[in-house]
């Protein structure tokens, strides 16, 4: 923790004793290369539903470190709500020569798990999971999946594979874009597109199409049975969130990094050194860009409300003010 409480980006606004003393009771964790943030899924404690999301974030070359630790990556783990309000939760930090196989995501997945399962309200709130379908992910789906949670494929990644196999995906995507969902409405939306499907897709791309219809009408049961009256649109159900704030994360490791080994090249060439600087470095401006992200969403639902109540004002202001009955 040292290396990194003296970078530059810590200099001008020192990090806070709070944030010092979270961090020293995560340090057997962070050795490790890993961290999860419990705190971070009280955000969810409201009423609302919420669904995973990961993904591995790739660092752009550390040029000032030793050749062994130039290539980085994350694996985040992350809950979101259907308005956006999303959370990284978990965090593996690696250099590329370690693999970040399917047993990694594994024990991510199954440590947030444990840690939404310690709490029956969260618990009845997990709608499902959204994840990229490659390989490295199934061991983690099939877990999902056995526990009651239903994973999507993201709804980015599913075109791209439906258009390599030579079809142009319209029927997957509406749902994500246009309907708008109720406990009345969703089985037969998914039994529409249900026969779109077997009328205009390749019969060999049936399976896929399929999986992602039972996705979906699974995950639906699981929002309408703990949220029977509310209504849903899709538009967040994807990785694209995540990969923004994935992105932004690699780029602020990546500064922090390059300062880091040249400051510090002996002591941080020693891999043990290495992962537990990255890791550390990696959840603290994860902390950062989570408390922007809550900072950020309290500010826009405060907004709206505002203009509700002026469009509430305004509709009272255009009545006409009745006229007392003359007797």
């Amino acid at each position: 923790m040292q290396f990194v409480k003296s970078l530059d980006m810590f200099i001008e606004k020192n990090l806070p004793e709070h944030i010092l003393n979270w961090l020293n009771k995560r340090k057997a964790s962070l050795e490790n290369g890993f961290t999860i943030i419990e705190g971070n899924l009280n955000f969810l404690m409201v009423d609302e539903p919420f669904f995973l999301i990961f993904d591995v974030f790739h660092i752009k070359n550390v040029n000032n470190a030793p050749n062994n630790l130039m290539k980085w990556k994350i694996l985040a783990i992350a809950v979101s709500n259907f308005q956006g309000s999303l959370q990284i939760v978990y965090l593996r930090t690696a250099p590329s020569g370690t693999k970040m196989g399917s047993e990694a995501i594994l024990e991510g997945v199954k440590m947030v798990i444990s840690s939404i399962r310690k709490s029956p309200e969260l618990t009845t709130k997990l709608a499902g999971a959204v994840a990229n379908k490659f390989a490295a992910n199934w061991e983690s789906i099939k877990y999902l999946q056995m526990n009651g949670v239903p994973v999507l494929y993201d709804l980015k990644h599913f075109r791209k594979t439906i258009t390599r196999l030579g079809h142009l995906d319209v029927f997957i995507t509406s749902l994500h874009t246009i309907p708008t969902f109720t406990k009345q409405n969703f089985l037969k939306i998914i039994l529409g597109i249900q026969r779109l499907v077997e009328k205009h897709v390749p019969s060999e791309l049936y399976d896929r199409y399929n999986m992602e219809l039972l996705s979906l009408q699974a995950l639906f049961g699981n929002l309408f049975n703990k949220f029977p009256l509310r209504k849903f649109n899709l538009g967040w159900l994807n990785c694209n969130h995540l990969e923004d704030v994935g992105a932004m994360l690699a780029n602020d490791v990546h500064v922090g990094a390059e300062d880091g080994f040249k400051k510090y090249p002996a002591a941080l060439a020693d891999p043990k050194e290495a992962v537990a600087f990255m890791a550390t470095l990696t959840t603290v401006l994860t902390q950062k860009i989570n408390e922007d992200l809550k900072e950020w969403r309290i500010a826009l639902v405060e907004s709206m409300l505002l203009v509700q109540e002026e469009e509430v004002n305004e509709d009272e202001a255009a009545v006409p003010a009745k006229r007392s009955k003359l007797n």
